[in-house]
């Protein structure tokens, strides 16, 4: 991926603008388009979407984050994923028995929340492929599961259309799953695919369809798809810039904690310390770093949850770092910590392509580990 205060910066003249206007249009200090510029300040959520909207942009266009048709074709389980998104549903053999197809899906979520693309995105198309052959709603239920998980796997390798064509099909089966709880889940995730796009609003409407989904339910996991709800709200009202409104989802998710059953048959990870980490986050979202980073210091318990949740945290923690300023070796011990917990993920998302670069320009001379941490990610 491009520098991308250097991309912001090509774009903006390619668009004949100053760094005067842009910054009057956005609504910003100039000081701060040229810092970010410069790639001594990293972009806030809202800084980008305002940017990209006054260049009539999406936001993933603006960074550089949407993969090339073209480079995909490099990773050869992404053809076979876009011939099933694109009807291709036809498994070419007699189907496994259901109660298999099932037990795959659990081992397949696994190493979707551990990270693990280039492995989970294979089995995963061939198991939809072969829960396709069955007409009954455990087996839809399944397919929506299965559905978003190859949706997240195509969002953190940037396959931003892809993973829209997968939240699709995850709508589809949902509806015939006879459960609300499958679509309010589809909803959430909706919702992380426009909140990747800078619709914030839009976003929240759909998680506000979420809401009422889950409360139609009876089950007892209706509070843990509430929980995740209250958190997603969260993220997507810190990046709207609605700093009370996050913190009134947080504390509504911590209200829920009690009630929620242990088991987790959604895998929404609705448990104490990922609150916590949407709280850190939420600071880092609305650009206070040093509040990220003190919240930070109370969380404990990293084991409660997935691979994917913690490498997401780590990088929350360096971006805070980042922002707080003077804090290169935190920065980078979070981003090591990140990619021992997620290493697909973290090689791929931009927050840690951002937080590498702006350490680079804030050192005064050559950090040997930040070189060796930037050669890893592929930034030259």
């Amino acid at each position: 991926m491009e520098d991308l205060g250097r991309r912001i910066a090509a774009l903006r003249k390619m668009h004949g603008l100053t760094q005067l206007t842009l910054a009057t249009r956005v609504g910003v200090s100039v000081s701060l388009v040229k810092k970010v510029e410069a790639g001594i300040v990293p972009p806030s959520h809202g800084f980008l979407q305002a940017v990209a909207t006054t260049l009539g942009l999406g936001v993933l266009e603006l960074t550089g984050e949407h993969v090339d048709v073209l480079e995909t074709e490099a990773h050869p389980s992404l053809s076979s994923v876009r011939a099933l998104l694109f009807g291709v549903t036809d498994p070419g053999h007699d189907p496994r028995p259901l109660s298999e197809l099932l037990a795959e899906v659990q081992r397949l979520w696994k190493l979707n929340k551990e990270g693990k693309f280039a492995a989970h995105l294979p089995d995963a198309t061939e198991v939809l492929r072969e829960l396709h052959t069955y007409d009954e709603p455990t087996a839809y239920k399944a397919a929506a599961q299965m559905y978003g998980q190859v949706h997240f796997a195509l969002h953190c390798m940037g396959s931003q259309d892809l993973a829209a064509a997968a939240i699709n099909a995850e709508h589809t089966a949902a509806l015939r799953s006879d459960d609300p709880l499958e679509l309010a889940t589809c909803h959430c995730r909706r919702g992380l695919l426009l909140m990747t796009e800078g619709q914030y609003d839009a976003g929240l409407g759909y998680l506000a369809r979420a809401f009422q989904a889950a409360q139609d339910s009876k089950s007892e996991h209706a509070t843990t798809v509430r929980g995740a709800l209250h958190l997603r709200s969260a993220i997507l009202s810190a990046r709207k810039g609605s700093r009370d409104q996050a913190e009134e989802h947080i504390a509504e998710a911590r209200a829920l904690l009690p009630y929620v059953p242990r088991t987790d048959p959604y895998g929404l990870q609705v448990v104490p310390v990922n609150v916590e980490y949407h709280w850190v986050a939420c600071a880092v979202e609305v650009g206070d770093g040093g509040l990220g980073l003190e919240r930070a210091r109370h969380v404990r318990a990293h084991d409660q949850v997935t691979g994917e949740r913690r490498a997401h945290y780590w990088l929350d923690v360096a971006h805070g770092c980042v922002l707080h300023g003077r804090r290169s070796q935190q920065a980078l011990e979070a981003l090591r910590l990140a990619r021992e917990a997620a290493p697909e993920l973290t090689r791929r998302h931009w927050k840690a392509a951002s937080a590498v670069r702006t350490l680079a320009e804030q050192e005064r001379r050559r950090n040997a580990g930040l070189a060796a941490f930037a050669m890893w990610m592929g930034i030259r």
